[in-house]
């Protein structure tokens, strides 16, 4: 019965001993360290197991034999208390660091994320919103040779990659870029109507609707593009903040 609770104990330290080891919870100083501990304890385990069936068997002393069998299983117990708790400490310490590392990467794309749209979107809109070239009341824009110059190179440069990206920009900021674009393009057509003659086209009731529609429109997507831009900025480390602000063209 004796013998039979230590060997039962000594299986259950060797599968803790195996499971401690097989996780890697630990450097490999800690690693060393206990392993040293666990051959000096299983030493004394396996001497006083011997000693134990010496004087069962060999002496026929029960009572000694039976002391040693105690010690024995007391000191099996104890290491194996020890080693649960060593094991379950390092559990908890492997626990915190993966939720760390979790955590950190979920800021990191979330960084990576904001980045992006601050780059890419909301930086180069909040340093030109001023820009009356291309915010403006200004005509139509072409693509064609003939209408070809260097105004309309700047604009479709400029136009063309936040069209690309509108689909990072917010709700609010899609909805306004969305709204500024379909006045300006009433604007357009309507100017053209009126042979692009500004003055004449703003003084008639059409023209005093129209451009009203279109710097109200222009007048909130600067608001938005304004509230985007901080808004992101706060939540960008300050690595990140002063790439987006040196990335844009500010002229």
């Amino acid at each position: 019965m004796i013998l039979r609770k230590v060997f039962r104990s000594v299986y259950h330290i060797r599968l803790e001993m195996a499971k401690i080891e097989k996780l890697q919870l630990v450097t490999e100083g800690w690693a060393w360290n206990h392993m040293v501990r666990g051959g000096v304890i299983g030493s004394s385990i396996v001497i006083i197991l011997f000693i134990s069936i010496y004087y069962l068997y060999f002496k026929n002393q029960l009572e000694i034999a039976t002391a040693y069998g105690t010690i024995l299983s007391a000191i099996a117990s104890l290491f194996l208390v020890v080693v649960t708790w060593r094991y379950l400490t390092e559990v908890h310490k492997q626990v915190n660091l993966m939720a760390d590392a979790e955590v950190s990467s979920k800021t990191r794309e979330r960084n990576r994320d904001l980045s992006d749209v601050m780059t890419k979107l909301v930086a180069p809109l909040y340093f030109r919103k001023s820009n009356e070239d291309l915010f403006g009341k200004i005509q139509k824009r072409y693509r064609e040779k003939q209408y070809y110059n260097l105004d309309v190179k700047v604009y479709f440069d400029f136009w063309d990659p936040i069209e690309k990206n509108m689909h990072l920009a917010s709700p609010l900021l899609f909805s306004a870029l969305e709204e500024y674009r379909n006045a300006k393009e009433q604007y357009w057509d309507a100017l053209e109507k009126h042979a692009n003659m500004f003055n004449v086209f703003e003084e008639s009731p059409e023209g005093k609707v129209i451009t009203r529609r279109f710097e109200d429109a222009r007048s909130e997507l600067s608001l938005q593009i304004g509230h985007d831009y901080k808004d992101i900025r706060g939540k960008l480390r300050p690595r990140l903040i002063d790439r987006a602000e040196e990335s844009p063209d500010k002229k």
